[in-house]
């Protein structure tokens, strides 16, 4: 299946007469990693009825996945009690396994009791950002944020998952000041970390803050992002800086995406400039990009605000 065609690894499965572990682990990985986790869970359910082989940490890790991108809760659980019931080593992958599937499906609860069973020392990077997803939904950060403190691994996407988290629960103020420690103690952070970043100086209108993440961008490298612009075009533009906001905007060249054409709509719109604004709306029509609703909503308020009735 790594070229994704399952349909031909199916076939190829089902014409085989005897399957050992490597073969059944190899069909429910396949199914999960591109997306078919109902057909991954059957395929590990035949897998118990019809076989006498028994799972290994592969079958389960697999598994445990695909019932975490369902939110499957109760069956996570069943698989769970399966795990304790043959006395499987549920340290390592297959707790962090535990970890993700509980998180994303609602029991943040359980996977904290496993965490504080197994030691936050075996926390992988994916089961720690499952679990802080799980607390801001809940919009409860201190125990992620005690999580990441035990954590301390130069990890981006932990810093930046903490970071995102404290941005979604509007604490502004501390993603700003773990953004500084990471800059100061932490790993160097990525296009996704300046685009968080980015919107919170936004939310404070911060345009010095804002210049400052823009010129680490372009240190980094990180200038280049869409995700970055996009975000800087915002910043620039709440922060009153509508001329460079039209300059990130004019950098991005071919790469402008229908976020970035929306960003710099509503920039103008905020300003005052409903005649540009329209001529960007009718530039990216002539471009074949399709404006999507948050598009449509900008022009319709700029309309009403610009046309004499």
């Amino acid at each position: 299946m790594q070229h994704g065609r399952v349909d031909f690894a199916r076939e190829q499965f089902e014409r085989m007469s005897e399957r050992d572990i490597v073969t059944w682990n190899s069909m429910i990985a396949g199914y999960n990693q591109h997306g078919y986790d109902l057909d991954a869970l059957c395929a590990f359910g035949n897998m118990l009825k019809d076989s006498l082989l028994l799972p290994d940490k592969f079958t389960y890790i697999n598994a445990l996945s695909a019932c975490a991108n369902l939110e499957m809760l109760k069956l996570g659980k069943q698989i769970h009690a399966r795990i304790v019931s043959t006395d499987f080593d549920t340290y390592g992958p297959v707790g962090n396994a535990l970890i993700s599937m509980y998180a994303k499906s609602g029991g943040v609860q359980f996977a904290r009791k496993i965490v504080e069973q197994s030691g936050v020392s075996r926390l992988d990077v994916i089961a720690f950002t499952s679990l802080l997803d799980g607390y801001v939904k809940l919009g409860d950060l201190k125990p992620a944020r005690h999580i990441f403190d035990s954590l301390r691994y130069g990890d981006v996407v932990a810093w930046t998952a903490m970071i995102v988290g404290y941005l979604q629960n509007g604490l502004n103020n501390d993603a700003l000041e773990l953004f500084r420690l990471m800059v100061r103690e932490g790993p160097k952070p990525n296009n996704f970390t300046l685009a968080a970043m980015l919107s919170v100086s936004s939310s404070l209108t911060l345009l010095n803050n804002g210049k400052q993440i823009h010129a680490s961008a372009i240190r980094t490298g990180q200038a280049s992002s869409v995700s970055v612009n996009n975000a800087l075009i915002t910043m620039y533009a709440r922060a009153g800086s509508v001329n460079c906001a039209r300059k990130v905007f004019n950098l991005i060249h071919w790469f402008k995406d229908i976020v970035s054409w929306t960003s710099m709509i509503m920039a103008l719109a905020q300003h005052g400039l409903g005649e540009e604004a329209l001529e960007h709306f009718e530039k990216l029509l002539a471009a074949g990009i399709k404006p999507d609703h948050i598009t449509y909503v900008g022009v319709c308020s700029l309309l009403v605000h610009t046309w004499d009735w």
